[in-house]
């Protein structure tokens, strides 16, 4: 029961790993330590469910399942985020009346099964961990493959070439908030008092409040930020690292080229001091 139990803990990591290597960092050495983690996790795991297993009625299955409480959450939001449902549940969660009724019901259902049926919880507990211990496949495979892929591309310098001063560009300076809740930052038309170094430069600035990005993740959001079109997908190629994004529409190829590019390739932390574009 303990690789069943760090399978489903890892599921997250192995869910994202691989489509998402640069935007992990991930570096070969970094499977060497998810499996050491793993195997840690499914030794202990395996030593305290075996305990729990021996203690008997309410106890031992309060103790089962709290053992089995963290991994199997970690699985279960995995699972919602994959079937399209996450968005859903947040939205239904936020609503005090259904947040509060579900709790209360939850906690009511639980405590019922637990004092009345502990030999059935017990049962049913150790079946759905005998049910998903499978996954512990699906988990340390993309680890391993990774293992094997050449490592990922920290950090890109470039020189910068010297600014012509008869160009007719004028610079821009983007300061990008990534993943800054809009709901979270603005109460209404106004900067939450919370963020007062974001309302003193708000207080100076034009506020555009029905915009949306143009892309789900940062990824693709950033060049078609930049390019001023909206991008189907990007691709990294060559010894340098480029850029080369598909246009939505004319399903068009082009070339983003950066004078200075920094970037761990989900774009988290990009600069751009000279940049263009090659049709």
């Amino acid at each position: 029961m303990g690789v069943a139990l760090a399978a489903l803990f890892f599921y997250p990591l192995a869910s994202v790993l691989q489509g998402s290597r640069y935007y992990l960092q991930w570096q070969p050495s970094h499977s060497a330590e998810a499996i050491v983690a793993f195997l840690l996790v499914a030794g202990l795991g395996g030593v305290a469910f075996h305990g729990a297993a021996r203690l008997t009625g309410r106890a031992g299955a309060l103790a089962l399942a709290a053992i089995a409480l963290l991994p199997v959450a970690s699985f279960a939001t995995v699972v919602v985020a994959q079937a399209g449902l996450r968005g859903s549940l947040i939205s239904l969660w936020e609503r005090d009346a259904i947040r509060l009724t579900t709790s209360v019901g939850v906690a009511a259902v639980a405590a019922a099964l637990f004092l009345l049926r502990p030999a059935a919880m017990r049962r049913a507990i150790l079946g759905l961990l005998a049910v998903l211990s499978p996954i512990a496949i699906v988990v340390l495979l993309p680890v391993i493959s990774a293992a094997a892929k050449p490592p990922t591309v920290v950090a890109v310098h470039r020189p910068v070439g010297a600014h012509d001063a008869s160009s007719s560009c004028t610079p821009v300076l983007a300061f990008l908030f990534d993943e800054l809740s809009f709901a979270y930052l603005y109460e209404g038309r106004e900067i939450r008092p919370e963020f007062p170094a974001i309302r003193r430069l708000a207080a100076r600035a034009t506020h555009h409040l029905a915009v949306s990005a143009p892309g789900r993740e940062t990824l693709i959001a950033m060049p078609a930020l930049l390019a001023a079109r909206p991008v189907a997908s990007i691709e990294i190629q060559g010894q340098h690292h480029q850029l080369l994004a598909l246009e939505s529409r004319t399903r068009h190829r082009f070339k983003i080229c950066a004078g200075a590019f920094i970037a761990n390739y989900g774009l988290s932390c990009l600069a751009l001091p000279a940049f263009g574009f090659e049709l």
